[in-house]
């Protein structure tokens, strides 16, 4: 038997007390990551998938009751790992027909979880955590036809019963209430595809499919503030004018942005609204796997109290940003 090797791949990640789980999205497991010493442990491969299943989950799970929930990407039911008793359990997405549930997003009020596929028009899902069920809202799913995909692994929830959500690749940003199951307010961006949305606790953020400019929207005044990066540089010539950037992290007096087709991690300067400051990744960093070479270079984080970390797609390292 040949000795394959390949860098893990951090999806759906969760933290739970001084660990943080994730849905390895190169091949079937759950691992954990120790954040003292950064060392990496096997947990779980799931009986009912594949060893070979790649990217069970990537964009979405949360922690209930010590046990962990991946939402599908390339899968059809909810994983669940049992922390306490090693146990899993596969939950069924009733009336969804396809092989694969590719979730953009979640959205958790209480003890529900809204689920929001990449593509509205196939459904929207609330997940009942107490009676591990999963129902079709009609309600909420009769508000889109087909068409109208769900902007890149990001729903903003409001913590006042609504979301708002990006179209991807279009110019809309809708918002929903879900309790009356209504669209209660939408933004049309004239000039720009979404690509990824963004929120900072105030304002919300658009990153665009094929702009290198920024945008902050001030809801309140209706007011978007562009910000520009002059000095573009980019992986390789053929991704100029694709998805610069994959998504940002919002610190106490700094914003990074992510790159997802550009060279490096870059800043946003607010006062002189412009994109630049790269950041030099450590020695020894490089570009792996094949696989990923289309996706973002990085683009999934966990903040912890004093560092950010930083998980890679295609790159070979976990980083680790020292706020101070």
């Amino acid at each position: 038997m040949k000795n394959i090797q390949t860098h893990l791949k951090i999806g759906s990640p969760v933290r739970v007390g001084n660990r943080i789980y994730f849905c390895n999205i190169t091949f079937n497991g759950v691992f954990y990551l120790d954040i003292h010493d950064f060392t990496i442990h096997f947990v779980h491969k799931f009986s009912f998938e594949p060893v070979n299943a790649e990217r069970l989950s990537k964009n979405a799970s949360i922690e209930y009751h010590n046990a962990i929930y991946f939402f599908p990407n390339y899968t059809n039911v909810i994983l669940k790992y049992d922390i306490l008793k090693g146990q899993e359990k596969a939950i069924a997405i009733p009336y969804f027909r396809d092989k694969c549930i590719n979730i953009s997003g979640i959205a958790k009020r209480q003890d529900l979880v809204y689920i929001f596929p990449s593509e509205l028009g196939k459904g929207i899902y609330i997940f009942d955590l107490k009676k591990e069920q999963v129902i079709k809202d009609e309600g909420l799913s009769g508000l889109f036809q087909s068409g109208f995909p769900c902007s890149s692994g990001h729903i903003i929830y409001d913590n006042k019963d609504c979301v708002w959500i990006g179209k991807h690749t279009g110019n809309e940003l809708v918002k929903v209430n879900l309790i009356t199951k209504q669209i209660v307010d939408n933004k049309k961006l004239e000039g720009m595809h979404v690509f990824v949305l963004a929120f900072d606790g105030s304002h919300y953020w658009i990153l665009s499919m094929e702009s290198t400019d920024i945008y902050e929207w001030d809801m309140e005044n209706d007011f978007l503030q562009k910000y520009t990066n002059e000095h573009v540089e980019w992986r390789r010539e053929d991704y100029i004018g694709h998805c610069p950037y994959s998504n940002l992290i919002f610190l106490e007096d700094e914003i990074l942005v992510l790159n997802c087709y550009t060279e490096k991690i870059l800043k946003i300067n607010k006062e002189k609204k412009t994109i630049g400051e790269p950041i030099d990744f450590p020695e020894g960093f490089r570009l792996v796997n094949t696989k990923f070479m289309d996706w973002p270079v990085y683009a999934l984080y966990t903040m912890l109290e004093d560092k950010v970390l930083l998980y890679p797609y295609a790159g070979n390292m976990l980083l680790i940003y020292d706020k101070a």
